[in-house]
């Protein structure tokens, strides 16, 4: 992935720039920018190791001007070019000859490349974790500390060594937080063009209601969000598994569950649904016992059994989309459910294979099945994978992580860390795949997350979880997952990522959630966790988010606001009660009583303390209410 991108970013001649000598103009331009460094005058510093580029340096010479350029950004909290400035050094370094492996490679060379490399993850972890993007800042600060391990380069004192371990169990510690903990998030003044403004709210419900459940299916249709399946944990790991369908207004924010005028799918959990034109279509999970492909009529409440070809598999834990210009319904990843293929009214005959990579369309209006194998597609093309998720974005199909079949050396399966995309208009052809370099504020590795897409420029991922990130320094966390509640957006013209930052009341982490879309609103609702120390845990919801102008990232300046036209959200509610907007107290937990904000704007805080820290953001939107 770093090659890729770097056959964008660097001269082509770079064996020629490894051997040149030491240029002198370019000695006396870094000494001059360390001069103006030294003097706290990061602008100038700045100008004048950008003029070492414009002239003839060494190898060393640019790295030594792409390091301290990137130093100079971060003293100037500019976040978003520390990151792009230390991302060309790992591109350089990535396209040394030798072995696939960077660090197998740089051994080999000295040990002022070497401390340039590791410099340059130290600044990106930086710049990452005051971009609020905890884990892969947590990943970045772990491989520093094990470099220096490894390659005893004297980078690190001890003083900072401890610092930076402690900052790491911060970041760990903090993302395990239970639904009843609800964050009001602060939204800080970064100026980055990595971040993305808005709001969570948690939208209040009554019953009756669907239970919390995990592995259900979510599609938004028709001003309600439509919720079917799933599954939750009970004691001693037995399972209760659903097969109601449930709607949920987004209106009038009432639940309904939905009573059908025939007999439709059985419990099922890990399959797909998605909304077309006036249907709803339910595809593949574990544990059918009547068919593999289902519609459901919203307005005549009937369900219908779809027939498939024999050659068709069933899967579980795909993903699928929808294509309104080829009108059909794309479906990639995922592993066959053999206990379908048994009950079915035919065997059904499959390679022998426990991992899916293929790629299978369903188109609507003729009723008729394609179906791509794995291992005749050309390369290059993703590997086969599990707990993806997908999304279609004007004319391409992306995939983005997921993991291989767990073996005893990897249990929980081997991450797939990338992104793909897929020309919608080669599936009449010979099918293009292309790998998309990670670029921007980018996710952490993670599988079971969701993703949806918000616009023809924006696509949205939530949640997930990652037994990679754990703590190498406390042995309490050895082998724990790291769930995520955190949400990224991915912009398709620039194909660059940036982090949703956001007040309000937020989703908790958790994996397995579900996402939908309406109106240019996401929505979350449901999925579970394993948080240390308690028994495992469903969600409920929803949840909403409010995204500002997702076409475009936050301005470099940091003054996007949320809409004029945006009101106030009152303060989250927990079982129909009020709670406090910054700690989310109760009445009955909070340290003195509930009170109103004095506007009567509906927030409400349980001490001074919590109206005092959050009153920097709700000034600008206070407004009293009749």
């Amino acid at each position: 992935q770093l090659k890729e991108m770097a056959q964008s970013q660097l001269p082509a001649d770079l064996h020629a720039i490894m051997h040149r000598d030491d240029d002198p103009k370019c000695e006396n331009l870094k000494l001059e920018g360390n001069q103006s460094y030294l003097a706290k005058k990061y602008e100038d510093a700045i100008k004048s190791y950008s003029k070492i580029f414009h002239h003839s340096p060494s190898f060393l010479q640019m790295m030594t001007a792409l390091s301290n350029r990137s130093q100079s950004w971060l003293k100037l909290e500019k976040w978003d070019q520390v990151i792009e400035d230390a991302d060309k050094i790992l591109v350089i370094y990535a396209q040394f000859p030798g072995k696939d492996d960077i660090l197998a490679k740089i051994r080999a060379y000295p040990v002022e490349w070497k401390r340039l490399y590791f410099k340059a993850v130290f600044k990106r972890a930086q710049a990452l974790d005051a971009l609020h993007n905890k884990h892969m800042a947590m990943r970045e600060y772990t491989n520093y500390l094990q470099y220096e391990t490894d390659f005893r380069l004297g980078l690190v004192t001890a003083q900072d060594s401890s610092f930076i371990r402690d900052r790491i169990l911060q970041l760990y510690v903090s993302d395990y937080t239970t639904y009843t903990e609800t964050m009001s998030v602060t939204m800080h003044d970064t100026k980055s063009n990595l971040l993305t403004r808005g709001k969570w709210s948690l939208l209040p419900s009554k019953n009756p209601k669907p239970k919390p459940r995990m592995a259900h299916m979510m599609v938004a249709h028709d001003d309600h969000l439509w919720v079917f399946g799933g599954a939750r944990k009970l004691y001693m790991r037995n399972m209760e598994e659903f097969d109601d369908l449930w709607s949920f207004s987004l209106r009038t924010h009432e639940w309904k569950k939905i009573q059908s005028k025939n007999k439709g799918p059985s419990e099922r959990r890990y399959c797909t649904m998605v909304a077309f034109e006036n249907k709803i279509y339910l595809y593949g999970g574990v544990d059918k016992r009547e068919g593999i492909f289902w519609s459901f009529d919203p307005a005549a409440l009937l369900w219908t059994r779809i027939p498939i070809p024999k050659d068709i598999p069933s899967l579980k834990s795909h993903a699928a989309c929808i294509s309104t210009s080829r009108r059909s319904m794309i479906m990639w990843g995922g592993s066959p459910d053999d206990y379908a293929h048994e009950k079915e009214a035919h065997r059904r005959e499959f390679d022998d294979i426990t991992q899916c990579g293929e790629l299978i369309e369903y188109k609507f209006d003729t009723n008729s099945w394609r179906r791509w194998k794995w291992r005749d597609m050309m390369s290059p093309k993703p590997a086969e994978r599990t707990n993806h998720c997908m999304w279609i974005v004007g004319e391409h199909v992306y995939v983005l992580y997921g993991q291989a079949t767990g073996t005893p050396s990897a249990p929980h399966g081997t991450p797939k860390e990338d992104l793909w995309k897929l020309k919608l208009s080669s599936l009449d052809s010979e099918l293009d795949w292309e790998r998309v370099p990670l670029q921007g504020n980018v996710p952490a590795y993670r599988s079971e997350m969701k993703a949806v897409a918000l616009s023809n420029d924006v696509a949205v991922i939530f949640g997930g979880y990652s037994s990679d990130l754990k703590s190498m320094f406390n042995e309490s966390l050895r082998g724990s997952f790291t769930y995520m509640g955190d949400m990224f957006l991915f912009h398709f013209k620039e194909e660059k990522w940036t982090l949703f930052d956001a007040d309000g009341s937020r989703p908790s982490n958790r994996s397995e959630a579900q996402l939908a879309m309406w109106n240019d609103c996401v929505y979350v609702f449901g999925g579970h966790a394993n948080i240390p120390g308690t028994e495992n845990e469903e969600y409920g919801g929803p949840f909403q988010a409010w995204i500002n102008d997702v076409s475009k990232p936050m301005r470099s300046d940091g003054s996007h606001e949320l809409p004029a036209s945006s009101k106030p959200t009152p303060s989250p509610l927990i079982d129909g009660e009020p709670t406090c907007q910054t700690c989310s107290a109760t009445r009955d937990s909070a340290k003195d009583k509930l009170r109103q904000c004095g506007n009567r704007c509906g927030t409400y805080y349980c001490c001074r303390e919590c109206q005092k820290q959050d009153w920097p953001i709700h000034k600008k939107k206070c407004q009293p209410q009749n």
